[in-house]
């Protein structure tokens, strides 16, 4: 009896309470008159609902309400994937095609500085990305032409609803504020929106008579417009858990093994083709003891190909099953166990786009030696050369070449195969731990090399190797490619590769849709395998984003929540209170920023719907003054939808009621840092930190936990 007492008393008291305030207070329709102070029709532009007004002052009519100052935040358009699925080929994005300017959206402008005004540079960030490229060309994570034009077209329809109501027929710097996230799709988002709102002519002529338009970049040291876990050490490791331990989350390590296991068992199949093609070529070989690499022979000065009836067409049978396996042979070069320690960082990145290698023997009455066929993706983002040749001869004329190769024609990287003058040390007296490094190679590879005529450096990389002159003596690399690795590749790819192998990450569902996401979004096909799961992955990847951005529990929610998206919606606040006050301020405010920071302040307003914020997506705050009726009203849109906020239910919320209802999410740079450096996660979630404590601390783990998930 006691707690239904007690639970009635407590009823009874709430009610009361909300009786004696609505008592005080009246729901009316509200409706808007422009800034001339002519009514709107409802019906024209949807501005019609209900708000609540103190009984004393309430109209009796309709609440006349006046526009007085709209801010839009929006997540960036469409743009190329930053994470791509490894077990299958990527997407070819050129980005003569993709990337192309939105001719309707050029006019001159600068990024400044949102302190003081001055140019800035491009964060660390975004100059990583444009040294990356995808398949194709483009950079990671550009803005593509596509989503230029969600922009401009989000431009046009603001301009359509807030032009005439806020008095904004002509661009003034005065009237309109724009701030971005230091990153280029959200800079050409930014711009994008400007020239649909003002248009490209009047935003030109404006930068001719005057300055170039200034888009303001987000403070570095205080980013509102990124859950900035590069400097917030509480975000970083609730960022880390999430996208490191996902596997400790209810459900996820199942849901990952599921997709892992069909995704495997496509490759399974394909490796099972390769494998029977292998051991008939093997057998056929080893039975009738011959040499399976073609021969070349000169014959009335012209090429004629001599290739063994029997071992040919299982040869090609056999190289035909590896390139249907996305990244064979770089994986099997990467794993040899003389190979890999001369694999760098950057020949593994173009080996990737190796499709096809064949060797072939060279005999004729002026020299004799071997041929390399290398057949590159055409959409390789290095070089243009779809098949690259290399020669090496064991049999020379005196004026004759040692070797000759096909010259590469590279793209816009630079040559990743500059010489460098170093002292070759003699075996004989080079040092214990050098000797004992280069001198196991030479062992191991003693029926190729003399180490007597050493010249294979230990550091000389695969496209050193191809690119410099070299005989057959001196040639380990080409005699190890050509005796061992395309005798049989199968036998390397147990071993261990000394660089990480992107291929043996485990599923990442954030990452995973990235990629699929872009795809979609520019008409590629999904990779084969995968669209039976995109629900999973979707699924997966919504909770793992929210929890990244807000916490994994309800007890750490409003607290992470407050770090991840209250320095924005402070400012947003901020500005609001501005206006009211009649203080110097914007009529227009534009925030260009991510779908990471689009989740924080989705959680803050209550109304996140379980969905990742679109491409283009925009979250806008209306302020409004009461013509008849001294108040002021705020109401905000989601994806041009009314959302009733803060467990509020009226549409035009007052300002009084707005800022308590989510006062709580208010946030100053000076407790923003003193909460990023505490120690509050150790009393809060605990397993989040033990999930860490065996953890090794790698270079790629650290730049994982310093990008917020979605970024």
């Amino acid at each position: 009896m006691k707690p239904n007492f007690k639970h009635g008393l407590m009823a009874l008291g709430g009610g009361s309470l909300a009786y004696f305030y609505n008592k005080k207070h009246k729901y009316v329709l509200a409706q808007e008159a422009d800034y001339e102070g002519r009514m709107c029709p409802p019906d024209k532009i949807g501005l019609h609902g209900t708000a609540k007004v103190p009984k004393a002052c309430a109209p009796p009519g309709p609440l006349v309400l006046e526009l007085k100052q709209v801010q839009v935040m929006f997540r960036h358009g469409a743009r190329t994937p930053l994470h791509t699925l490894t077990k299958f080929e990527e997407a070819a994005f050129d980005p003569n095609f993709v990337s192309r300017e939105h001719q309707s959206t050029i006019f001159p402008f600068q990024k400044v500085g949102s302190n003081n005004s001055k140019p800035v540079p491009w964060s660390e960030y975004e100059q990583r990305l444009m040294k990356k490229k995808l398949r194709g060309g483009a950079c990671y994570g550009s803005l593509t032409s596509y989503g230029k034009e969600q922009m401009y077209i989000l431009g046009i329809n603001l301009r359509n609803c807030y032009r005439n109501r806020l008095g904004l027929c002509t661009y003034n710097p005065c009237h309109v504020s724009v701030l971005s996230s230091n990153i280029m799709r959200t800079v050409e988002s930014a711009r994008c929106v400007l020239a649909g709102f003002f248009g490209k002519e009047q935003l030109a002529s404006f930068a001719e008579n005057r300055n170039p338009i200034d888009i303001h970049i987000a403070d570095e040291n205080y980013n509102i417009l990124v859950p900035d876990t590069n400097v917030c050490e509480v975000l970083k490791k609730v960022n880390h858990s999430a996208m490191l331990h996902s596997d400790f989350i209810e459900q996820m390590k199942d849901d990952r093994l599921k997709v892992e296991a069909e995704i495997d068992r496509g490759i399974e199949v394909k490796m099972e083709t390769l494998k029977t093609a292998q051991r008939l070529l093997s057998n056929q070989v080893s039975h009738e003891n011959i040499s399976f690499i073609p021969e070349t022979h000169l014959k009335y000065n012209k090429p004629s190909p001599f290739n063994e009836p029997k071992t040919y067409p299982l040869l090609q049978d056999r190289n035909k099953a590896a390139e249907d396996i996305h990244r064979f042979w770089s994986r099997v070069i990467m794993r040899h166990p003389v190979l890999r320690e001369n694999i760098s960082e950057e020949d593994l990145k173009m080996l990737f786009y190796l499709k096809r290698l064949e060797v072939e023997k060279l005999e004729n009455e002026f020299y004799s030696g071997y041929k390399f066929h290398f057949y590159f993706d055409p959409k390789n983002p290095f070089f243009y050369n779809q098949h690259l040749i290399k020669e090496i001869y064991t049999r020379v004329n005196p004026i004759a070449n040692l070797s000759k190769q096909t010259p590469i024609l590279w793209k816009d990287f630079e040559v990743p195969c500059k010489e460098e003058k170093k002292e070759k040390p003699k075996c004989g007296s080079c040092g214990k731990k050098e000797r004992k490094n280069k001198c196991a190679f030479l062992k191991k590879n003693e029926k190729y090399c003399s180490c007597k005529k050493e010249t294979i450096k230990k550091q000389m990389s695969f496209f050193e190797w191809y690119s410099k002159p070299i005989t057959a003596e001196e040639d380990c690399f080409g005699k190890i490619l050509m005796d061992e690795i395309y005798v049989n590749p199968l036998v390397y790819l147990e071993e261990t590769p000394k660089l990480k192998d992107p291929w043996e990450h485990k599923l990442n569902f954030v990452l995973a849709r990235d990629d699929v996401i872009s795809r979609k979004a520019h008409g590629w096909m999904y990779p084969p395998g995968i669209e039976r799961f995109d629900s999973i992955i979707n699924r997966n990847a919504i909770k793992l984003m929210h929890y990244a951005m807000t916490g994994q529990h309800e007890k750490e929610r409003c607290f992470i929540t407050r770090l991840s998206g209250g320095p924005l919606f402070t400012e947003i606040v901020d500005q609001l209170e501005k206006r009211i006050k009649g203080d110097k301020c914007s009529k227009l405010i534009l925030y260009s920023s991510h779908d990471s920071t689009m989740t924080a302040m989705l959680e803050i307003l209550n109304i996140w719907d379980d969905k990742w914020p679109p491409f283009a997506a925009d979250l806008r705050f209306e302020l409004y003054k009461a013509t008849n009726c001294n108040e002021w009203y705020v109401r905000v849109l989601y994806l041009g939808k009314v959302c009733q906020i803060g467990g509020e239910d009226q549409d035009y919320v007052s300002w009084r009621d707005f800022k308590k209802a989510l006062c709580r999410y208010l946030i100053r740079q000076d407790e923003f840092k003193k909460l990023c450096s505490s120690q509050i996660l150790e009393k809060i979630a605990k397993e989040i930190l033990q999930h860490e404590e065996k953890e090794t601390y790698t270079p790629e783990v650290k730049e994982e936990s310093e990008t917020p998930a979605g970024m």
